[in-house]
């Protein structure tokens, strides 16, 4: 068979154009769906650490006979973002005042009372002497393990509104006492005006730790399928004519 010469030119391109497609389905890449990684929530791990701490506070305690103490005092210098969970008020005081050689007599009774402000109250009552912890729960053990955000900052960001507040505490504390010096020996009743006592403040806080993802990589998106325009003549055959 003789092939005319327009057959031979519509022979030779579409050969040229298979080959054209061929290369095409080969070197053919899907569009890959670009994925913002900040726009991806990822799972970070927390960890919490306990911490202890204290403090004395001994300026101004004096409950006297006539004028019973109030005052307040707070736990203010945890940081952000901490849970306070325990705080042990340890009331310690010695009688200033008693009388008798051998066997020591006049001793006063202190009564100490101690609120947390928002919750319970507890006392502390002693005759001569006294050194007793109270002990106040704050907040529960921060059992947050993980948090789902697009990155560390956010992360630690959602700790932090998560348990704002939690790191500090107040209390309220009264005093009165009872001296034991009787109005029959006017001289000591009259020197003996009250008892100063000593607050030590023992507590426990846990501070959260953000994590990176350990090999967490974002989630896969399927690929958009693309048939390219040659890929699609060459599915079907349709060249036209030339």
């Amino acid at each position: 068979m003789v092939l005319s010469r327009n057959d031979k030119i519509i022979a030779g391109l579409a050969v040229v154009i298979l080959i054209v497609a061929a290369i095409a389905i080969i070197l053919y890449q899907p569009a890959e769906t670009k994925i913002i990684e900040s726009q991806i929530e990822k799972t970070y791990p927390v960890t919490w650490t306990m911490h202890p701490g204290e403090k004395t506070i001994t300026d101004g305690l004096y409950a006297g006979k006539k004028s019973p103490y109030t005052g307040t005092f707070s736990i203010d210098d945890v940081p952000d973002g901490s849970v306070l969970t325990s705080v042990k008020i340890q009331v310690k005081w010695q009688d200033d005042h008693t009388y008798g050689l051998i066997f020591k007599k006049g001793f006063d009774k202190l009564t100490v009372e101690i609120g947390l402000v928002g919750g319970g109250s507890l006392t502390h009552t002693g005759t001569g002497s006294g050194n007793e912890t109270l002990p106040f729960t704050i907040c529960d053990m921060p059992s947050i393990d993980s948090v789902e955000a697009n990155d560390s900052y956010i992360a630690e960001e959602i700790i932090m509104d998560m348990f704002s507040g939690k790191n500090s505490a107040s209390f309220d504390v009264t005093a009165s006492v009872k001296t034991g010096e009787k109005i029959r020996r006017p001289l000591k009743y009259l020197g003996d005006q009250g008892n100063g006592f000593n607050l030590k403040v023992y507590y426990e806080y846990y501070t959260p730790m953000i994590e990176e993802p350990n090999g967490e990589m974002p989630p896969e998106e399927p690929p958009v399928e693309e048939t390219s325009y040659l890929g699609m003549m060459v599915a079907t055959g349709n060249f036209g004519r030339i």
